[in-house]
């Protein structure tokens, strides 16, 4: 039998931190603009959606809307970046836990999974360090966590993805409150 893996080479599935929860291909058809079989391998988030809608159109999007949405229409026409259209991108898995990954780190604010696979939330998270840290360039599948080696990138993201929450947005504009008021358990290093 041949098998068969939905997630390819990437960690995880649906519902997980890891990249195979989170990757997935984006389709546009946009005849004369988009030129047929032209491939990106920027990263855009679904979210994105919303600001590039209100640009095609030229709507301007208030403060309180698409918080963390990017306008993804410079690469529908082809046009050259001078940096990537994001700073970074947030992630969350199914149990509130979360990742940043700016370039080719990844963050991953939980010992494992936050899902369903292996290390799931609970007992397998016994004796793993509380959180990782993956060079998506050197090892796409997630399977060696350099956080021990790599404190100043571990500090920078944590430090990006702080502000992110604090501000209510990742995207330029005015802060936005996040919803629900408490502070979730999964933010255990927000003040540390």
């Amino acid at each position: 039998a041949v098998g068969h893996n939905p997630s390819y080479v990437f960690r995880g599935h649906k519902a997980d931190i890891y990249e195979g929860g989170h990757r997935i291909p984006l389709l546009v058809r946009w005849p004369q603009t988009i030129a047929p079989g032209r491939t990106c391998d920027e990263t855009v988030c679904l979210v994105d959606l919303l600001a590039t809608c209100a640009d095609l159109v030229g709507a301007a999007l208030p403060d309180n809307a698409g918080e963390d949405s990017v306008s993804n229409l410079p690469l529908w026409r082809g046009d050259a970046l001078t940096r990537p259209l994001r700073e970074a991108t947030v992630h969350s898995s199914m149990d509130g836990s979360l990742s940043i990954r700016r370039g080719h780190w990844k963050l991953e604010m939980c010992a494992g999974s936050g899902g369903w696979s292996y290390p799931a939330p609970g007992p397998d998270y016994a004796g793993l360090p509380p959180l990782q840290l993956y060079d998506l360039d050197a090892d796409i599948g997630e399977r060696q966590n350099v956080a021990a080696t790599h404190p100043e990138i571990v500090e920078e993201l944590t430090d990006l993805l702080t502000r992110y929450i604090r501000e209510g947005r990742s995207t330029p504009g005015a802060a936005q409150s996040n919803a629900g008021g408490a502070l979730w358990e999964q933010l255990w290093w927000l003040d540390s």
